[in-house]
């Protein structure tokens, strides 16, 4: 059902709580049951069910440009938890941002993303160009 409620695309009021009218006007649309995105931008999402520990079944996906994440990592263990985020980072095209839930960070998980501050969230971004820093030590080998 999360799936199906995501590719509906429809939020109530409290979804809003930092999004201007302006804003709210522009990319969705007023509806009995709450706001739609609007389609133009629900032509350009994709939803779907994978497991973000299958790092080959995530490559049939292609690469994205946003992936939401949310009040999923904070269920693995720590390698579990590795797995994941790499996976996501590879998925990701360069500049590509990765949002998590408020109770979720990377914190001695990947140093491989860039933290941006929004004005109310973080958010996690693939550089545009690939560091040249060693990798992270894997605790688990």
């Amino acid at each position: 059902m999360p799936v199906a409620a995501a590719r509906r695309g429809v939020y109530t009021e409290s979804s809003f709580r930092v999004t201007s009218s302006d804003m709210r006007r522009a990319f969705f649309q007023e509806r009995p049951d709450g706001w739609q995105v609007a389609d133009f931008i629900r032509q350009m999402c994709h939803f779907g069910q994978m497991s973000l520990l299958d790092e080959d079944r995530s490559r049939v996906l292609g690469k994205a440009d946003v992936i939401f994440c949310r009040n999923v990592l904070i269920y693995f263990d720590a390698r579990a938890r590795k797995t994941a985020i790499e996976v996501l980072y590879d998925r990701l095209n360069p500049g590509g941002v990765l949002l998590l839930g408020h109770s979720e960070s990377l914190l001695n998980v990947s140093t491989a993303f860039e933290l941006l501050h929004l004005k109310e969230d973080l958010v996690y971004r693939r550089p545009e160009t690939a560091r040249q820093a060693t990798p992270d030590p894997d605790p688990f080998t």
